[in-house]
């Protein structure tokens, strides 16, 4: 079962994108920042563009992405504004594939060399009794369709970006570019050398898997099989890189290499059978490949039972990579299979317009460390990409001289193999139909065509949650929405409240807070972008986040506006003391003498809470917690004026709001010369009813557990709220501290005169 935790290569090692700048500079030549490139892609000066660097840190941090999340910046001695972007530089764990032979399993190199028979459990196809029968005409054709194609110099190039490959294997390709191979997986000791090292070990602990997969892309003649070749295009010329250990040791910063190196050697076609999470870094790569016109084939990706991903990984689903997708022998998905066992993923819907499916399970394997042996069972959407990338090496050797070196060769490969599938009614499963090689050759070079959408890896609706700016997104935002596509590729919680991200362009309601909630909840994600959304919640859910089991670590508890009620002094007469303003201007040297008054209102009796003739004060804050009601008659009150002004203490709000509101009422019947009334209550059922009179307004000061405060006509009350201050612009409060509508002199006036109008006539609209 795959780890949906991403891993970091280093504990601390970052993917970032830096512009240019004398501080850069500086901060290149120290060991712990150095180009991501082999080739520098801009220089220093007047117009250089900015470029990716990986950054070994000194802070360590929760998750890889609260790495990235940190003061990067200041951490390499740089510019806020030098840094445009950080990743971190994770292990991509997520991609199952069934060649994988088990770690640590007791076998020595070439012990276990058993040419397994194709494998009919679980429901999988078993293909004809015929070696290679997926080369076959009524499968991809790519048997006719080699046939048909001679390669000559300077031959199509087709990149193979796997684990390496088994030189001593009858099945090496005629035509391998050793002296341009190069290794780009961290630590090992040849970087020149594609050579899987696993032939070095004495116990095989990785999976041989680009041994099986180059086979299958342009494998060489088979002896124990009468001498066929086994590749669907052996006549091409390949270039391996090696880019991880296994499927599921493959790297960020490894493969975003792997693609400028396969520009750089100009070559025509890429085949990986391997995949991930969304990343900046492959999006830019996979769009610079796209627009030098190199067709990426990828693999859409493999899981077992509820195990993710269940939709395509990344670079496939990037609009601008050809997807490959399973279909077995039988002609149906590679999917739906019974029991624990690998099948292909697919989906959602609009991931799939890139897409194309070739044949598995049951592909001949090339046997890492065995070099005569071809197991008959690979399987997996590993096995499919190489058919695709062998179709598309052979239409592009066949019209090379008629195409241009840019994007344009790549969408017309795509629309000579796409126009000509077969079985293209299944678009859920197979997006443009099932691969039909020979077929696609008969297709000519269209250069008209659209060119696909950029690579994204943000989501429209996901703004709502991260939003920090109003025009132009900040870093720190896409940083966000980077980190939340790659959550949602591997929970299962956010799939099912969003199946199809890139066409939801809104959440709303109760999917919006299910969404937050998972996210928040989400032990997976970064600690920075489960605190971002938990402070985003009150904003755009109109509430405060939920505290549950899973999230009570992110979500602070609801704490009582105070935990004890303080003493109280004899009194000897009644005044009421309130905020001349509000609570910030106690925080002014020339204010704070001025902001505390004494209000002289009209004698009444009150009982607890206040509740007088005109105003019921009832105070339960947001969190259903109730208050003590302040006793405004009680002796020692009436002799120092009622309680001080002070924020932390709930009676003093219910006092203010008390006092203001009177102060207010008196002076509206003072100008009207008659008693202040009520509006009656509302009778839902015949709004002309006015028979139920109200004796007392409610004011309700910690009603609302965020940022506002109104009148309700329909409950005849009015209601005060509370928030935290916010960190970017607190204002004149400290930043995450507590801010009481209910204490502000003005909106307790204005909201009363709202309830006043109201009774003096209903339809009243300021």
């Amino acid at each position: 079962m795959p780890n949906n935790k991403p891993v970091p290569v280093k504990p601390n090692c970052v993917l970032v994108k830096l512009r240019p700048s004398r501080a850069l500079r500086a901060a290149e030549s120290r060991a712990n920042l150095r180009p991501l490139y082999e080739t520098p892609q801009a220089t220093f000066g007047v117009g250089a563009e900015a470029q990716w660097f990986l950054a070994d840190l000194p802070d360590g941090a929760a998750t890889p992405w609260d790495l990235a999340h940190a003061r990067v910046a200041r951490q390499l001695g740089l510019a806020e504004s030098d840094v445009i972007f950080a990743e971190p530089d994770v292990v991509h764990n997520v991609f199952r594939d069934g060649t994988e032979e088990e770690a640590g399993r007791a076998f020595a190199v070439g012990d276990n060399c058993e040419a397994d028979p194709q494998d009919g459990t679980h429901g999988k196809a078993s293909g004809p009794d015929v070696f290679a029968w997926h080369l076959g005409d009524d499968y991809t054709q790519l048997g006719k369709a080699r046939e048909a194609v001679e390669f000559k110099d300077p031959r199509t190039r087709v990149a193979h970006l796997d684990t390496g490959y088994y030189r001593a294997h009858d099945s090496v390709p005629e035509h391998v570019l050793r002296s341009l191979e190069r290794n780009f997986v961290s630590g090992d000791a040849h970087p020149g050398s594609a050579e899987d090292p696993d032939n070095d070990l004495l116990v095989l602990d990785s999976s041989g898997h680009g041994t099986g997969t180059i086979s299958i892309l342009a494998g060489g003649k088979i002896p124990a099989f009468g001498g066929v070749y086994l590749g669907g295009a052996p006549g091409a010329d390949v270039l391996p890189l090696r880019v991880a250990d296994s499927v599921v040791l493959l790297r960020t910063s490894a493969l975003a290499r792997a693609l400028d190196y396969a520009v750089e050697q100009r070559c025509d076609v890429v085949t990986l059978s391997m995949g991930g999470l969304p990343s900046r870094a492959w999006a830019e790569a996979v769009d610079a490949a796209y627009d030098a016109g190199l067709c990426i084939c990828a693999a859409a990706g493999n899981h077992v039972g509820i195990t993710p991903p269940h939709t395509l990984v990344y670079p496939a689903r990037y609009h601008r990579v050809l997807a490959v997708c399973g279909v077995m022998a039988n002609h149906t998905p590679y999917a739906g299979l019974k029991g624990l066992t690998l099948e292909g993923s697919f989906g959602p819907e609009s991931a799939m317009k890139a897409a194309i499916a070739a044949y598995t399970p049951n592909i001949p394997w090339a046997r890492f460390g065995c070099g005569t042996v071809v197991r008959l069972n690979g399987e997996g959407t590993s096995a499919a990409t190489p058919q695709v990338a062998a179709a598309a090496a052979l239409w592009f050797e066949k019209y090379k001289n008629e195409l241009p070196r840019d994007w344009r060769r790549v969408e017309a490969v795509r629309n000579a193999l796409f126009t000509s599938a077969k079985l293209t009614a299944d678009k859920e499963h197979f997006g443009n139909g099932v691969l039909q090689a020979h077929a696609a050759l008969d297709v000519k070079p269209v250069l008209g065509l659209k060119k696909s959408d950029s690579s994204d890896n943000s989501f429209g609706f996901l703004r709502v949650l991260t939003g920090l700016g109003v025009v132009e997104i900040p870093a720190r935002e896409t940083m966000f929405n980077l980190e939340l596509a790659q959550r949602w590729l591997v929970n299962k919680e956010l799939q099912e409240i969003v199946p199809d991200p890139d066409v939801t362009t809104q959440l709303k309601g109760d999917a919006l807070r299910r969404f937050m909630d998972a996210v928040i909840e989400d032990d997976g994600a970064s600690l920075a972008l489960r605190k971002h959304v938990a402070a985003r919640y009150p904003v755009v859910a109109g509430q405060s986040a939920p505290r549950t089991k899973r999230s009570k670590d992110i979500v602070r508890e609801v704490l009582p506006i105070c935990d004890a009620q303080p003493a109280v002094g004899n009194p000897p007469y009644r005044c009421v003391r309130v905020y001349a303003v509000d609570p910030s201007f106690s925080t002014r040297l020339d204010t704070a003498g001025i902001n505390e008054v004494a209000l002289k209102i009209r004698w009444e009796l009150l009982r607890k809470g206040p509740v007088g003739e005109y105003l019921a004060v009832d105070d339960v804050d947001a969190a259903g917690r109730r208050y003590e009601p302040v006793n405004l008659d009680d002796p020692r009150l009436l002799a120092q004026d009622g309680w001080a002004p002070s924020e932390g203490n709930p009676q003093f709000h219910q006092q203010m709001v008390y006092a203001v509101a009177m102060r207010t009422i008196e002076h509206f019947e003072r100008a009207l010369g008659r008693p202040v009334l009520w509006r009656p209550r509302p009778n839902p059922n015949k709004p002309t009813d006015d028979s139920t009179f109200v004796q007392q307004l409610d004011v309700r000061p910690h009603a609302l557990g965020q940022a506002n405060a109104f009148y309700s006509p329909q409950e005849v009350a009015i209601l005060f709220g509370y928030f935290e201050a916010g960190t970017d612009d607190p204002g004149d409060h400290m930043p995450g501290s507590r801010v009481y509508a209910c204490l502000s002199h003005d909106i307790i006036a204005h909201e009363t005169t709202h309830a006043i109008l109201d009774g003096m006539y209903r339809r009243f609209q300021p």
